[in-house]
């Protein structure tokens, strides 16, 4: 049995703010945990570290309010429906809503976890400049249905041990990515450092680095050849199932293709805006793209020996970068001078292969986890 409430019936909306960041001593050696959308990007069910803290007299000065332990928060804008709970008073900044129980029913944290992680939040957002978000006055009118103590008790249950098997079942994945590199660092060595003195070429000397013809919102169709963007190039790479969400016209794709740029089977799509560095083995499946680099593979150079390869190096580029201006960017002529290391064909096909074999476990365990959050999801409604 479950009762129907605002969100403002049940919880105090309450925004967090950036004090400046012109005032240094708002930020050195802060002692007060500050929340970002970085940092709810990199927990799960319970928020328990942050990137940045600020001091006792940013409090002070600057009016940001404390999110009590064992609040609910969300990000609601840019990326939203990000959510966690407190395990301590912190602070937040701007794009990050606290909802703090106002006790006019029973809540348990975990339960509105799990509620909140539920609902479709993107439905009622608007578009602003840097793209989609929420807003308090949205929120409030926001209607949720609260179970009575013993339900929320039991539903809580069952899905912690929905989670717990599915955060089971990503570690078998990243355990098995981390034995392909252990094997990869056994056969050639770091390829950044080149302790093997491998001979080194640029990429562009094995390959051919371009990217896609412009496409404007106006040739977008309903239905025709996939269209992909960063977020399905991640996807992809991860070997998931994805849902198209934008085509162009097989007559356009006609056009792309009679000027270079058309992907092939076995060419690498690159991600270079937002995500970057994120690489896709292209498949038989025809579609265009945008946000990537692609790479055409030349025959005497296995793909998946030059993804690994590649995935080192631009994860260097991306730490040296850093270390100057921010990148905001992969750029062409970045990747053509990255250097490869020049190892025997039968070592790059018996790691293919070593690969390939690895990846049949990961489907299977992939499979797996589909079933499970398909079971969450059902748990959750």
């Amino acid at each position: 049995m479950s009762d129907s409430y605002k969100l403002s019936d049940i919880y105090e909306l309450q925004m967090g703010k950036t004090p400046s960041r012109d005032i240094s001593d708002y930020w050195a050696d802060g002692q007060y945990d500050w929340i970002s959308i970085a940092d709810l990007s990199k927990c799960e069910k319970y928020i328990n570290q942050t990137k940045e803290r600020i001091t006792n007299r940013a409090i002070e000065e600057s009016g940001i309010k404390v999110i009590p332990t064992d609040t609910i928060i969300m990000s609601f804008k840019l990326s939203i429906g990000k959510v966690a709970i407190t395990q301590r008073p912190v602070y937040s900044n701007e794009a990050i809503m606290a909802f703090i129980d106002k006790g006019v029913t029973y809540i348990l944290p975990q339960y509105a976890f799990y509620l909140f992680s539920a609902q479709k939040w993107d439905k009622g957002t608007n578009r602003a400049v840097m793209g989609a978000t929420l807003n308090k006055a949205t929120l409030s009118q926001y209607r949720v249905s609260i179970h009575n103590a013993d339900e929320q008790a039991e539903i809580v249950n069952r899905l912690n041990k929905i989670t717990d098997l599915i955060n089971f079942r990503r570690k078998q994945i990243q355990k098995i990515d981390d034995l392909v590199k252990s094997q990869f660092i056994e056969m050639f060595g770091n390829p950044i450092s080149n302790e093997r003195k491998w001979e080194l070429c640029p990429l562009e000397a094995v390959g051919d680095v371009g990217s896609s013809k412009r496409i404007f919102e106006r040739e977008y169709v309903k239905e025709g050849i996939p269209f992909f963007r960063t977020k399905e190039v991640v996807e992809l790479s991860k070997g998931a199932q994805i849902s198209t969400e934008l085509f162009i016209s097989e007559e356009r794709f006609a056009e792309l293709k009679k000027e270079w740029g058309c992907p092939r089977k076995g060419d690498l799509l690159i991600s270079a805006v937002g995500t970057i560095g994120v690489i896709w083995i292209v498949d038989d499946r025809s579609f265009y793209f945008k946000d990537g680099n692609l790479l055409q593979v030349r025959s005497e150079l296995n793909s998946q020996f030059l993804k690994y390869v590649l995935e080192w190096l631009i994860a260097d580029y991306k730490q040296e970068m850093s270390k100057g201006t921010a990148y905001a960017a992969l750029t062409i002529n970045a990747l053509k001078k990255m250097k490869i290391i020049n190892v025997p064909t039968s070592a790059q096909e018996w790691f293919s292969h070593f690969v390939e074999q690895t990846d049949k476990s990961k489907v299977l365990i992939r499979e797996h986890l589909f079933l499970i959050n398909r079971l969450r999801k059902v748990e959750k409604t």
